[in-house]
């Protein structure tokens, strides 16, 4: 499965939640092209700053820790893959089981959750990549949107939001 037709979780949100001097709770969210919620998680910050905690309306929290690293004249903030234990600048919530995405909140890496990239070619372990892999043209990543009030949306995806005011 191609890495760019995953939806990707960014650090941006994170930043936004850790530096949210309100402490709030935001909720980030994946839209398809037609405008439908596809997926959407609560992030919270941690007590600690050192991770955000994660949820859906049905599932607990779930805690991802973060890492701050100094590069490029400042701080950058990478997630702490749960799979690998590895700095990773994007988590996926999907993992690929039986060539089918499944949705899980064990947000993992690329590799982790077994997704390829364009120019890596092939279909599965052992295959080879195709010289013609790397000219394909590529997807713009599947990024969330996120808000620190769902009522800033709750137009936009009136019939899907309805969870949230309850």
């Amino acid at each position: 499965m191609n890495v760019d037709r995953v939806p990707r979780l960014p650090t941006f949100p994170a930043r936004w939640v850790l530096e949210d001097p309100r402490g709030r709770t935001y909720f980030v969210f994946w839209s398809d092209p037609g405008g439908k919620l596809v997926r959407a998680l609560l992030m919270a910050p941690s007590d600690d700053r050192c991770a955000i905690l994660l949820s859906t309306p049905y599932i607990l929290r779930r805690r991802f820790a973060l890492e701050r690293r100094h590069q490029w004249g400042g701080q950058v903030l990478f997630y702490v893959c749960a799979g690998c234990n590895r700095p990773r600048r994007y988590l996926y919530p999907w993992e690929l089981i039986d060539g089918r995405l499944v949705h899980d909140l064990s947000l993992r890496c690329a590799q982790c959750v077994r997704l390829r990239y364009p120019c890596q070619g092939g279909r599965g372990p052992g295959t080879t990549v195709e010289p013609w892999a790397s000219s394909r043209p590529s997807v713009e990543p599947w990024e969330p949107r996120a808000v620190s009030d769902p009522r800033m949306i709750a137009s936009e995806f009136a019939s899907s939001l309805s969870i949230l005011s309850e």
